[in-house]
């Protein structure tokens, strides 16, 4: 019997779960697709993927090995009954399950399809199982929906980039998803920026009884109260100037309160595609790998997926409990699906849409649905897990998945507050609940130390920094919000997540820019690492200009030091900054913006007739139709033409736009051009658009053609030569070329 799957990097694990009965091949992915001249409308055409031809060729080497002759086997069974199609279950694993079909000539609706939401033995052989006993089918619906994606792409994506190309220039592009996405993004951005900038204060403590201490301030200063930095860091360090103008700073803080209150952690919910990309961080496309690399292995359930369910016997697996009564004991939040049924409801908290509808996990009632994202084997923390990215992206799953089946965590919090606005925290656990089951509940009692402390007592303080800082008030955009924005707008599925995150960077629409802030000043104290001062102590100032005088009050010999802001500045006196407590945004932030050719492309596209495609809620709302494709009840056929008709409709304006605002020669008159190294050619220019392209024609060596140029030389009646964007031409029949006017020639181009 032979399987196909998609990835080679299932072959190995499958084939031995599956034994010598069975032969494993990859597609490697998808291995057709639309040739780059296809406009994206009907009918149809699919041919190889450029350097995909081998794995069509093995395909059919591979059917050939296991059936014999044509139409049959050598046992006279159909060829369909040889095969096994086991790619992703997903709308683009069954759409390269149906291309399978296509080129080896097997009838879908006979081929044996098998879907594992997990890489497992028992997983495996149970699908298998549904398989040959014909519970799973190729799902048509689903396949026409992916098809229906592809020709809208291309259909919109040629359109609007030709336009920009015309516009433009070459290199960029007008994705379907990729300039919705660019729009989102520059909405984001614009409307985090519009809340302008805001002054902090921000510092880190150590002390010797308490920890860390932190402190976050937001200034604001006034005509009346300008901004004082210097002043403001004072405050926080307490102390005080004298009258010679030095400022004195101690080396203790009193408790101002303490205060205990009940607090309780409601569990974390399981993960789908998109809180998993953000979770793990980094690139979106990193992130997808390593969330493939755990599939692939066989650690975690399939991860494209927008649902946030839990199945049944999952919960039975963590709780020692049997499905039936898994669901009874379980927080409300956590509703769970039974495996062997397609139909489910989504829980109460999720964000998405049924995931039959969106993620193609409901296969028409014959295979389960999606589930969120889980471990295979509960009872593996992955600590076993080699690689570094993969086991951190794994114990994020597992703690979410694990610990969604419990209760909330109850605790109690102690809060110590301390002069200048310093404060510290800790917590101790009086039910464990969730936390206590994924090993991360806090003790039963605080620290003693900080248990003891009562209002006036005294912390010695040993070092830290504050730092007042200007800095924007709206957050930055990162990749993996990015990928939140996507999934809130209905922009893309989870399997193009990290694919139009990627293409909007690639495409040079969009860049990441480092978050710009000021420092207005920055404090440094280490009264550990210095030997200047008689307890050690050591300061770096930034920002606060010369002569500030300060002197460190209760050193162990009994005296205090003094300088000023020079000392540990100037290099010879520098302290080791080192030990001191790093600010966290010294690390410095990036975000994503536009950059100015995306913003052009952007401007471009909304002033064109291709407006309305490319707009958040025409692209939210396509995805439904898409959907409803899937779902039998919407005709893909009728879609695809009533979208191209809409296109061929916006392709006429856009030329009439041109034709109206172009500037046709009125009597023509034969301009030569010397340009190349064959010779001259006489060119009869016809006229001229707004975006200084000259439209010309003329006969050369090869044939009659018609040329569009950049105007150079002088202007009008000035020669044709090539400029920036270079010289285009295109050839034609003798007898186009006598009834090639002005308005003919810029369609060519439309």
């Amino acid at each position: 019997m032979l399987v196909i799957v998609e990835s080679p990097n299932k072959i190995k694990k499958l084939q031995g779960f599956l034994g010598t009965g069975y032969e494993v091949i990859a597609t490697k992915g998808h291995f057709r697709d639309l040739p780059r001249t296809h406009q994206g409308t009907l009918p149809e055409k699919w041919e190889p993927i450029p350097g995909k031809s081998g794995v069509i060729t093995e395909l059919r080497a591979a059917l050939k090995r296991h059936c014999s002759g044509s139409g049959t086997s050598s046992r006279g069974t159909p060829k369909e009954e040889c095969v096994i199609l086991a790619t992703d279950p997903d709308r683009e694993g069954e759409a390269i399950a149906w291309h399978v079909c296509q080129v080896l000539g097997l009838d879908p609706e006979r081929v044996f399809r098998c879907r594992f939401h997990e890489i497992t033995k028992d997983a495996v052989v149970r699908s298998i199982a549904r398989a040959l006993a014909r519970e799973d089918v190729l799902d048509l619906a689903l396949v026409n929906a992916q098809r229906t994606r592809r020709l809208l792409d291309r259909r919109i994506g040629y359109s609007g980039t030709r336009h920009l190309w015309r516009r433009v220039g070459g290199g960029v592009s007008a994705g379907r998803c990729l300039i919705p996405a660019a729009i989102l993004l520059r909405e984001v951005v614009a409307r985090e920026t519009a809340k302008g900038e805001r002054v902090v204060l921000r510092g880190s403590i150590q002390t010797e009884t308490i920890g860390e201490a932190t402190l976050f301030k937001e200034v604001s200063p006034t005509d009346d109260a300008p901004l004082n930095p210097l002043n403001e860091i004072r405050q926080c360090f307490g102390g005080g100037t004298m009258d010679d103008g030095t400022y004195v700073f101690h080396n203790h803080f009193r408790v101002v309160s303490v205060e205990r209150s009940s607090i309780s952690k409601a569990p974390p919910k399981p993960l789908n595609t998109s809180t998993a990309l953000t979770l793990i961080g980094g690139s979106p496309q990193r992130a997808m790998a390593i969330l493939q690399g755990l599939f692939e292995k066989g650690l975690i359930t399939y991860h494209r997926t927008d649902s946030r369910e839990i199945c049944d016997e999952f919960k039975g697996m963590v709780l020692g409990l049997t499905p039936s009564h898994a669901t009874s004991t379980t927080p409300s939040h956590a509703t769970s699906t039974t495996p062997s049924h397609a139909t489910s409801t989504t829980p109460s908290h999720a964000t998405s849409t049924t995931p039959s509808s969106k993620s193609g996990g409901a296969m028409g009632g014959s295979s389960p649905p999606h589930e969120a994202i889980r471990p295979t084997h509960p009872e593996s923390t992955g600590d076993d897990i080699i690689d570094v990215s993969e086991r951190r992206a794994y114990k994020i799953i597992w703690e979410h998945a694990v610990g969604s089946l419990y209760a909330p965590w109850k605790g109690e919090r102690l809060l110590i507050s301390l002069e200048g606005g310093w404060s510290a925290s800790a917590e101790r656990t009086i039910g464990g609940g969730w936390l206590e089951k994924i090993h991360k509940a806090p003790a039963g009692a605080f620290p003693r130390e900080m248990e003891i402390l009562r209002k006036g007592d005294s912390v010695k303080f040993r070092k830290g920094w504050a730092r007042v800082r200007q800095e924007p008030r709206g957050r930055e955009v990162s990749e993996t919000s990015m990928v939140r924005l996507l999934e809130h707008s209905g922009i893309g599925r989870p399997s193009t997540y990290a694919t139009i995150i990627g293409n909007l960077t690639k495409r040079g629409l969009a860049g990441l820019r480092k978050v710009e802030t000021k420092t207005a000043m920055e404090m440094r104290i280490d009264g550990t690492s210095h030997p200047r001062f008689s307890w050690g102590a050591s300061v770096s100032i930034n920002g606060c200009g010369d002569g500030v005088r300060i002197r460190v009050r209760g050193g162990s010999g009994g005296g205090d030091s003094e300088f000023d802001s020079g000392d540990g500045m100037d290099g010879s006196n520098a302290p080791d900054e080192t030990s001191s407590p790093e600010p966290e945004t010294d690390k410095g932030r990036t975000g994503m913006v536009l950059t100015p050719v995306g913003e052009q492309c952007l401007r471009e596209l909304e002033e064109s007739a291709y407006a309305p495609f490319f707009r958040i809620p025409y692209t939210a709302e396509m995805e439904g139709v898409l959907d409803a494709i899937a779902s039998r009840s919407r005709l893909w056929e009728a879609y695809v033409n009533e979208i191209d008709e809409a296109i061929q409709g916006a392709e006429e304006e856009s030329r009439g736009r041109v034709l109206a605002s172009a500037t046709p020669t009125t009597s023509l008159t034969s301009q030569e051009t010397s340009k190349g190294s064959r010779g001259a050619f006489p060119l009869t220019e016809l006229g001229s658009t707004p975006d200084g392209w000259v439209y010309s024609k003329g006969r050369t060596r090869y044939g009659p053609v018609v040329f569009r140029c950049r105007r150079g030389g002088g202007g009008g009646g000035g020669r044709i030569v090539d400029g920036e964007g270079g010289r285009e031409y295109k050839k034609v029949s003798a007898k186009q070329w006598g009834l090639l006017d002005f308005s003919k020639a810029v369609t060519m181009w439309k």
